[in-house]
């Protein structure tokens, strides 16, 4: 009986160091990497035909089924770029019509979602604000940047429903933070949605974000819930 020497295969190349092949002939990838792109998933390929054993290569089935995943991975590649390009295109129209609108806001009272307020050094100013529930003995709180109280005023009755608050000439002059709390006839505390309202004096870009220039404020586009003439 003749005997068959092993054959030398010569050297491996480095991509096959991250192939092994299984009893059957398939092959498994052992790297560490979680990504494998259609160049990392073809060179792969091409190292395992170089490099596989001569006396039990790749069944053609095999072999078409690993180039079915290669166009598997080719077609997923095209659709993440196409993807990724709508987004970029899709925010950059998006900072344009927040640009455009930006600009026909400016020396336009608004409001917009929020809590900031600028109280002129001879006193005086308003707030609005929007009471929920029946309404209640309200009070305004005065707050510096850290939240501590600087001062207070009673306001009274409110009834329900969005409303402004004329600020009592009293208060300290400044920019500051401000929040409402409201009592029912029973004590219990009624919700108080609070906003930033003014004249748009300018605009400005702050970590990538369009804002409106309110005073001291700056308040985002999409807080803005009324434009007034």
């Amino acid at each position: 009986m003749t005997s068959i020497a092993p054959v030398n295969q010569g050297p491996k190349s480095p991509i096959s160091s991250v192939i092994s092949t299984t009893p059957t002939g398939s092959t498994r990838t052992v790297s560490g990497n979680n990504q494998l792109g259609k160049d990392e998933f073809l060179k792969l390929l091409v190292a395992q035909l170089k490099n596989q054993d001569p006396l039990s290569p790749l069944k053609p089935e095999e072999f078409a089924a690993q180039l079915a995943q290669f166009t598997s991975v080719e077609q997923l590649t095209k659709l993440n770029d196409t993807v990724a390009a709508q987004s970029a295109a899709n925010d950059l129209n998006k900072t344009l019509n927040q640009t455009t609108l930006s600009v026909t806001l400016l020396g336009r009272q608004v409001v917009a979602k929020g809590n900031q307020v600028s109280i002129p050094g001879g006193g005086g100013g308003a707030v609005q604000v929007n009471v929920g529930g029946a309404g209640g003995t309200g009070t305004l709180h005065l707050l510096d940047s850290v939240g501590n109280e600087v001062a207070t005023q009673t306001l009274g009755f409110m009834g329900p429903g969005s409303q402004q608050i004329a600020l009592s000439s009293k208060l300290p002059p400044g920019n500051w933070h401000y929040s409402v709390t409201v009592n029912d006839g029973s004590g219990r505390a009624v919700a108080v949605n609070t906003f930033t309202s003014g004249v748009v004096s300018g605009v400005d870009f702050v970590n990538g974000a369009l804002m409106l220039k309110i005073g001291s404020a700056l308040v985002s586009t999409n807080d803005l819930v009324e434009i007034k003439p």
